[in-house]
């Protein structure tokens, strides 16, 4: 049987620029990579986030023709071949040489002169040094391909945009910037890299790779991680919270492959964190700073709030907002009264409308002016606050003031509690089932990932009525449980600090 060739393509370069086993295992075995990453939804929305920047780009060139997307990538390349002598403008071409594949967004004749102008369209808010690595490796492709080229281009959203609710202004929602040195300078080196990835694609195994800051977020990590002793140990190494992969490194070669092998004298160099995290692995047992816990707690003023965000990051902005700025969509707020009654109050924008308006008002209405308003890693809803009073000025005194009243329960969490079975993450999806035996893997929606695509498909106007009353039944669920958790989780500090839940004082 012939031998199936594998191509470079500008995906594959880039993870190839990071990881050449991972390069290797995508091309020969995508078999391995574990599910998990983005929701369908999720992906579905940066998809459709990706088509339409990439489509209002174009107006920045106007008159081109595109090849299109559906076509096979032997009928672009044939496409590509057939309008380039002639087109002034071509969108999506396609190109080929020396086993490198690139299909590139838009190519400019250059008016009055000889050559093109290439140029890349970007999801980013900014320049980043890969984005220059992918212009100079479709400026390699393309002289590779004889094609004149004179310079190079980058078009990226302009973070600092305003849409004010009209038509976008292309000229200020993109900005463009010429990488023509820039892209010509790492020209050799690119080129380098392209035969050196090329020839991992042609061997019969993967090369090896040691552990390293590309691991964590890897689809074959898992694979990756199987052959290695120590992630089958109890309470590995990479468990102990905020390591760096040099430590870790430093540590396997002196063979502390668990934590669980560090002795008191290398507990010795720990950080408090880390040193609280090594002694509830060694003793099985929470590991708590009482004193430091029943101060924390102290500070709670009844009725307590729990409150959790949902949002989703449009690339594109809603009226008011700047491109890829959190749009908050739903709340949850269980209020804890301190007779120990409980009550529960949550909104969920219906998809149809800008929610953030009605999302403010109904906030403000259920936090009201007293009480402690608990949140799960504060930055996140103080920057949602902090937007809604800058984009709504009669509600800003109210959302500065409950801006006041936020505690981190994180914070606490990390200042004052350690768990074996946190394995090395604060995250409320470990914390929870350690601390009281509650998890999310009965509802539908489990993550902030999924909640977003759900979001993303509760607006499309394509969602069936009876899937979307599905997604928010799951949506609700889900905002609902990150509250309920968060009050499950404080009644379990209280009784770990041997005091009641709060105490009555003016915030």
């Amino acid at each position: 049987m012939e031998k199936k060739t594998h191509h470079l393509t500008r995906g594959r370069y880039l993870t190839g620029r990071r990881c050449k086993k991972r390069l290797w295992l995508e091309c020969h075995r995508p078999d391995l990579a574990a599910e998990g990453g983005d929701a369908p939804a999720a992906l579905a929305a940066k998809l459709k986030d990706g088509r339409r920047v990439g489509v209002l780009a174009r107006g920045m060139f106007p008159g081109g023709v595109l090849v299109s997307p559906d076509l096979s990538f032997g009928q672009a390349l044939a496409a590509t071949s057939r309008l380039l002598p002639t087109a002034e403008v071509l969108y999506e071409p396609a190109f080929s040489a020396g086993g490198l594949l690139t299909r590139s967004d838009i190519l400019v004749r250059i008016k009055g002169g000889d050559g093109f102008k290439l140029v890349e369209v970007k999801l980013g808010a900014g320049l980043k040094d890969r984005y220059i690595e992918e212009v100079a490796y479709q400026a390699l492709v393309l002289r590779l391909c004889g094609v004149n080229f004179r310079r190079v281009s980058l078009v990226h959203l302009n973070r600092e945009y305003l849409h004010r609710g009209d038509q976008y202004d292309l000229d200020e929602l993109f900005t463009e910037i010429d990488l023509t040195a820039k892209g010509e300078f790492i020209l050799p080196a690119v080129r380098a890299e392209t035969v050196r990835q090329l020839d991992v694609l042609r061997r019969e195994a993967s090369p090896e790779v040691a552990f390293g800051e590309q691991c964590p977020e890897c689809p074959f990590a898992s694979h990756c991680n199987a052959a290695v002793e120590v992630e089958t140990v109890s309470y590995p190494i990479g468990e102990l919270p905020h390591l760096s992969p040099k430590k870790r490194q430093i540590y396997l070669k002196r063979g502390l492959k668990s934590i669980l092998d560090i002795t008191e004298e290398v507990a010795g160099e720990l950080t408090p964190f880390q040193k609280r995290a090594w002694a509830a692995c060694r003793s099985g047992e929470i590991v708590v700073d009482r004193a430091l816990l029943k101060v924390e707690l102290d500070r709670l003023a009844f009725p307590i709030h729990f409150l959790d965000f949902e949002s989703y990051s449009p690339a594109l902005p809603l009226a008011g907002g700047r491109p890829w700025g959190q749009v908050p969509f739903q709340w949850s707020d269980h209020i804890l009264q301190q007779d120990e009654t409980l009550e529960h109050h949550e909104f969920l924008a219906d998809g149809e409308r800008d929610p953030l308006g009605e999302f403010a008002r109904n906030l403000l209405l259920a936090l009201g002016e007293a009480g402690s308003i608990v949140v799960y890693n504060k930055s996140f809803e103080i920057s949602v606050m902090k937007e809604l009073a800058h984009l709504f000025p009669a509600r800003r005194d109210g959302l500065e003031q409950a801006i006041r009243r936020v505690v981190d329960l994180l914070e606490i969490m990390r200042k004052t509690v350690a768990h074996r079975d946190f394995h090395g993450s604060y995250s409320l999806k470990k914390v929870l089932p350690a601390m009281v035996g509650r998890e999310y893997a009965d509802l539908g929606i489990q993550h902030g990932r999924a909640a977003s695509g759900g979001y993303f498909e509760l607006m499309d106007e394509d969602t069936s009525p009876e899937r979307k009353a599905e997604i928010r039944s799951a949506l609700l669920a889900y905002c609902g449980r990150d509250t309920e958790a968060m009050l499950f989780l404080c009644r379990k500090l209280a009784d770990l600090a041997g005091i009641a839940l709060g105490r009555r004082r003016e915030i």
